[in-house]
């Protein structure tokens, strides 16, 4: 069975095509930057107007370098208060941008659990098919592609080598398509032998060949193991979601709605689904917060 992207029933291709993110900048770091410099040049014009007003009369100097030493006072006061400002309004938006990409590190983090998970029985599985002795009564290309498909490791390639630590959103999400087209191809190939209404003789090797070799168990695995981490990841939004501000609600309707929608979805294609809507929001908001933050 040679199963496209596009043609997976519970996943299309367009639902898991890539998103391109927005690089990750310390925008913020230029905008305080540049107040910096605004409130030194400031500082130097009140010293030059200090200057001036001292020099203006020799009866009024006293008074004059007092006044101006006062305004000079206050503006740099001015300064430093709105420097100080902006740079912890600055800080603010950055920490809580980099809260919203931990989400990304949280995802990558439980989903590969859920990967290694799944290839460490998928591994077992296989090294029972192959060694079975009703498969090797039988020799066709539905055995052979049974015994690929089995020995073939979700997510076996060098860019996802570290997945487990990245915060990469465009690499996780190229990680969970290219695992999810992988395990669904197997899941449905095993399903296919599971479902025949009169197979034949070989098939119904194959199908107890299946049974014998702990085959049935990985579906059940990857299902339940799927629904966990949909839960464990559900936890990390909801608490983002929780920590937010009224204001910050506002600004994050799209995060806030997807977790109402998340928490309520059912089943493993509709998850996968919303899974990959995440990744979407995900762009928005690095978009949002670069505008904020330059």
């Amino acid at each position: 069975m040679n199963c496209c992207i596009d043609q997976l029933p519970l996943v299309s291709f367009e639902q898991l095509k890539i998103t391109k993110i927005p690089s990750k900048k310390m925008m913020w770091k230029k905008a305080t930057i540049v107040l910096l410099i605004a409130c030194i040049l400031l500082q130097q014009v009140s010293a030059r107007d200090s200057d001036e007003s001292s020099s203006s009369s020799s009866s009024s100097s006293s008074s004059s370098s007092s006044e101006s030493s006062e305004e000079s006072a206050k503006g740099r006061n001015k300064c430093s208060s709105d420097s100080s400002s902006s740079s912890s309004s600055s800080e603010s938006v950055e920490d809580h941008k980099a809260d919203f990409e931990k989400l990304f590190n949280d995802f990558a983090d439980k989903y590969y659990d859920f990967v290694k998970s799944v290839n460490d029985k998928r591994k077992s599985v296989a090294k029972k098919f192959s060694e079975n002795k009703l498969v090797s009564k039988v020799n066709n290309a539905a055995v052979d592609e049974l015994k690929v498909k089995l020995t073939i490791k979700f997510g076996d390639d060098d860019a996802f080598k570290n997945i487990k630590n990245s915060e990469d959103a465009a690499l996780i999400l190229r990680y969970f398509k290219n695992t999810i087209v992988a395990i669904t191809e197997l899941s449905e190939l095993i399903l296919k032998y599971h479902s025949l209404k009169i197979p034949t003789a070989e098939e119904i090797l194959i199908q107890v060949a299946l049974k014998q070799c702990d085959a049935y168990e990985l579906l059940e695995k990857i299902q339940k193991r799927f629904e966990d981490f949909c839960k464990s990841f559900g936890e990390k939004v909801r608490d983002y979601v929780k920590d937010l501000t009224k204001a910050e609600r506002v600004k994050e309707t799209k995060i806030v709605n997807w977790y109402e929608e998340f928490k309520s979805t059912d089943g493993f294609g509709n998850e996968v689904i919303k899974l990959t809507e995440f990744f979407s929001i995900s762009q928005t908001n690095f978009v949002k917060y670069t505008i904020y933050t330059i």
